[in-house]
């Protein structure tokens, strides 16, 4: 069965560079906004979440990465926030995401980033 991956991302040009990197790997869903993230979740059970920083709405990629680590039922996921803007250290500490990865990204640094925490989440998780 493939893996699963979430995109959080209002930039189509990047949300759809990220399905034509991964789609042979994953199946992927794709939400503009951070809208109803948790029944996303609970219906597609992501084994990754990728959030963009800077989102549309009250919440930004880091206070939903938060949101997403403090419920019991989606803490083991892995999230991964990503930005052109780079976030201090603190932000990133805040989130309590598992990586944060500047834009732009290399794709096959980026690829191995995202296989090495899913294959960690399916070991550890």
């Amino acid at each position: 069965m493939a893996k699963r991956m979430l995109i959080i991302d209002d930039d189509e040009a990047y949300s759809g560079s990220l399905f034509e990197l991964f789609s042979a790997d994953y199946s992927i869903r794709i939400s503009s906004t951070p809208n109803n993230i948790f029944s996303s979740i609970e219906s597609f059970h992501p084994d990754i979440i990728i959030i963009e920083y800077s989102l549309p709405g009250e919440k930004n990629g880091a206070e939903l990465c938060l949101s997403i680590k403090l419920n019991p039922h989606t803490a083991n996921i892995p999230v991964l926030i990503t930005s052109e803007t780079m976030l201090s250290d603190q932000i990133i500490s805040v989130s309590h995401c598992n990586q944060f990865i500047p834009k732009p990204f290399h794709n096959y640094q980026f690829q191995m980033i995202i296989n090495s925490h899913c294959i960690s989440n399916a070991y550890y998780g």
